[in-house]
């Protein structure tokens, strides 16, 4: 009977700790918007070197150098370590965590350039020539990263747009090599 009744008020206990949980109203002065942030100078240049945090992935470390390097003459396979970027076996497929670095950090980098792109003509504190060095960043990151990322992958999503401004892409569709290097090209002509 003891256990019951104790049964009984835990759940009661629980109810009302959880009914009385949903009027929290509070508010966070840490947090500050992308469009506050990224429309300064401060903020701008921070972006900007985002663009770059993703090449820690690929030079240097195993993430970017198997797929990339390994396959070609510069690799001897000595033993069953990375097997599958040197043979090209059905060791090679996408559940090995390199690729799956290698194809976010790509990602990632292009979702920043565009968001450089996206933010480049509000922000303040540049002159003309300032602006335009950064987007040249921006333009050539971009088409770096895309080169890799079609080089390896071959006819897969081109991002043109940051997700601040398109949102999350739940209908992925497949561009071309072609639509890939016009971009890839036109980044470069621009940097």
């Amino acid at each position: 009977m003891k256990k019951s009744l104790f049964n009984i008020g835990l759940a009661a206990l629980l109810t009302a700790g959880l009914l009385s949980s949903c009027e929290l109203d509070e508010t966070n002065y840490s947090t500050v918007s992308l469009d506050l942030a990224y429309k300064n100078r401060e903020g701008f240049e921070g972006l900007v070197n985002a663009c770059y945090i993703d090449n820690y992935f690929l030079y240097g470390k195993m993430d970017g150098i198997a797929p990339m390097e390994m396959g070609t003459d510069l690799w001897v396979n000595t033993g069953n370590n990375q097997a599958g970027y040197v043979l090209y076996n059905d060791d090679l497929n996408t559940t090995t965590g390199t690729l799956n670095v290698l194809w976010q950090s790509l990602y990632s980098t292009i979702n920043n350039c565009n968001t450089v792109l996206y933010y480049a003509d509000e922000v303040e504190g540049y002159t003309q020539d300032e602006l335009n060095a950064k987007k040249a960043e921006a333009h050539f990151l971009r088409a770096w990263a895309n080169f890799h990322l079609v080089e390896q992958f071959g006819d897969v999503v081109l991002n043109t747009q940051s997700m601040i401004e398109a949102g999350p892409l739940v209908n992925p569709t497949r561009n071309s090599e072609e639509e890939f290097y016009e971009l890839i090209f036109s980044d470069l002509e621009f940097a």
